[in-house]
């Protein structure tokens, strides 16, 4: 079975649950979806077109280890799964396939400083086909060899190439039931993700550097209009191939800030779109200062003349775009608080290991204070000078 998913089209699903072997199967439903809605009924209606019998289940979205060994009860007699939901969800779904490998429970549970779990390659292939259907914009898990893992109240990062679904199925609609809001910090968190990568990139790549921008800018566009499945599902495309494995990914720990916002958004009990964005923005206020630790200079800039036609440094800028997407750009971080979360950050992230590892507790100290200051009013950007391009067609594929 193939560990590269194809992005859009029911065809490659079908495929993948074709080779299966012959059995149920499992759909795993976050709670969180109407039961109504109908594209539901759709994958009800794929399944049993290939002569294969759907059995629902409604699941919350958790990826805590209870969470995941239960599903592994549900799955582990089906042929194949089809996870509806959102990243938590989907996350759950991949931690499944490997749930009963041996030496895998004991990786997760290891008594380990570092928040980052890499599985090993030789690890045995899945046995079962796992189809991820997102409902939520943003996490791009459904095509990501990554997993986030709830480990007694600590999120860890579980990488490994089994744990890309074999196939993704993304619909404009089923992200239609999110509030609004949850769906533009759903278009910001892609945003947030293409650039980070790309700036903390220092040596670079020819075809990366050239797609990004071209994604960004469409990305960026979605967030100034109306939200439809056309749209929804523009964005979706997007996430994924900011996962893909032939976009190239340059220095797969080069978004540092991004490992400063899940210690953040775990100790003050946040979603990460509500930390995020004053941690990049601060992290760019800190590049634009000289500290190169945090990303490139030039590659900032770079792709700021890229985006923007305003004159204005990359985190101005940044700070302008999303405060007009109604978006918060600080946090409330209490003062006494931030000496043991600089330390708690680079306890799992840093001192040696390959994210954070040249950074003391003063530069972290340093980022979540620049975070946490109030934001200064900025004149927001008119259309013609919020993109310096005219915006390409996204890749359907690569």
């Amino acid at each position: 079975m193939s560990y590269a998913p194809t992005l859009t089209a029911w065809s490659a699903a079908a495929h993948a649950l074709l080779t299966a072997r012959a059995g149920d199967v499992t759909v795993l439903v976050d709670s969180g979806v109407p039961e109504s809605a109908p594209f539901l009924t759709t994958v009800g209606d794929v399944i049993s077109s290939l002569g294969r019998n759907p059995v629902v289940r409604r699941v919350a979205p958790h990826a805590g280890l209870d969470t995941v060994a239960q599903l592994h009860d549900l799955m582990s007699t089906s042929a194949a799964t089809v996870a509806i939901g959102g990243g938590s969800l989907l996350d759950a779904a991949k931690l499944v396939r490997l749930w009963a490998q041996r030496g895998f429970r004991e990786r997760l549970t290891a008594r380990t400083r570092s928040g980052f779990v890499a599985l090993r390659p030789t690890m045995a292939q899945p046995a079962t086909v796992l189809v991820a259907v997102p409902t939520t914009l943003g996490t791009g898990s459904e095509s990501s060899s990554v997993a986030i893992a709830d480990v007694a109240g600590r999120r860890r990062l579980v990488s490994g190439a089994h744990l890309r679904p074999d196939s993704c199925v993304l619909l404009g609609d089923a992200a239609s039931t999110l509030p609004d809001p949850l769906q533009r910090e759903g278009v910001v968190e892609v945003l947030l993700r293409l650039a980070s990568s790309f700036v903390g990139d220092v040596d670079g790549d020819p075809l990366r550097d050239a797609l990004v921008p071209t994604l960004c800018r469409g990305v960026i566009d979605v967030l100034h209009r109306d939200l439809g499945d056309a749209a929804r599902h523009l964005v979706l495309r997007a996430g994924a191939l900011s996962h893909h494995g032939e976009l190239p990914q340059g220095n797969p720990y080069g978004a540092r800030a991004w490992y400063v916002g899940t210690e953040l958004s775990a100790v003050l009990g946040l979603r990460k779109m509500a930390v995020l964005p004053a941690v990049t923005i601060a992290a760019w206020r800190l590049i634009e200062a000289g500290d190169e630790r945090w990303g490139s200079a030039q590659r900032l800039e770079a792709l700021r003349g890229q985006l923007d036609a305003s004159g204005r440094t990359a985190s101005d800028w940044l700070t302008g775009l999303l405060q007009g997407a109604g978006l918060a750009t600080t946090i409330g971080v209490p003062a006494a608080t931030v000496p043991a979360l600089a330390e708690r950050t680079l306890r799992h992230w840093g001192q040696g290991l390959p994210m954070l590892p040249d950074l003391e507790p003063a530069d972290v100290q340093r980022l979540v204070r620049d975070a946490s200051r109030p934001p200064r009013p900025l004149q927001r950007l008119s259309m013609s000078s919020r993109v310096a391009t005219p915006v390409p067609s996204i890749p359907s594929a690569l």
